[in-house]
């Protein structure tokens, strides 16, 4: 059977397979845990869910970016756009993770929630989006520890803006 949806939800919950078509073309076709942990493009990435979007400098299985040096999977080497889901932010103690935010806002689900921190360091200021427990959401003001568990996905460097944003920030995926 063929289902066809704009729901990425629905579509990763039900399928098999899932392909992902853009201008009449497929981008990817694969099983829908591959397509989600490891997309073909930052544009694949950013269509099926939050995608965090940082520069990064990448060789020998590492890449190092504002969120520290994270190990690598199926990724490019040199200058490159690292990929992170809200799920791969862990909150911690401030000081234990790789770097220190504020929560801003808290949007409380029961089982899970998605907290949006803010970080600042020197004279920027980015924002980005953990997934976290419903029992483990912190209160807005609470200042966190932010970690990244697992490896991550990355792709050459796109020089300029992706949908308006610039993708050498940490963004709001």
């Amino acid at each position: 059977m063929v289902l066809v949806t704009h729901d990425q939800g629905e579509a990763l919950s039900f399928a098999d397979e899932v392909a992902i078509l853009k201008a009449g073309r497929f981008r990817q076709v694969a099983s829908p845990r591959t397509v989600y942990r490891e997309p073909v493009d930052a544009e694949v990435a950013e269509f099926l869910g939050d995608a965090l979007l940082v520069a990064g400098s990448a060789s020998d299985g590492r890449v190092a970016c504002r969120l520290g040096t994270l190990p690598t999977a199926h990724g490019s080497d040199g200058d490159v756009d690292v990929m992170i889901r809200p799920e791969q932010l862990t909150l911690t103690r401030p000081g234990a993770g790789e770097l220190d935010a504020v929560v801003r806002d808290v949007a409380y689900f029961g089982h899970d929630a998605v907290v949006e921190l803010d970080v600042t360091g020197g004279e920027s200021r980015d924002l980005l989006r953990s997934r976290v427990l419903g029992v483990d959401a912190p209160a807005p003001g609470e200042l966190v520890g932010v970690s990244v568990v697992g490896p991550v996905r990355t792709f050459p460097r796109v020089l300029g803006t992706r949908d308006g944003r610039r993708s050498d920030s940490l963004g709001v995926g």
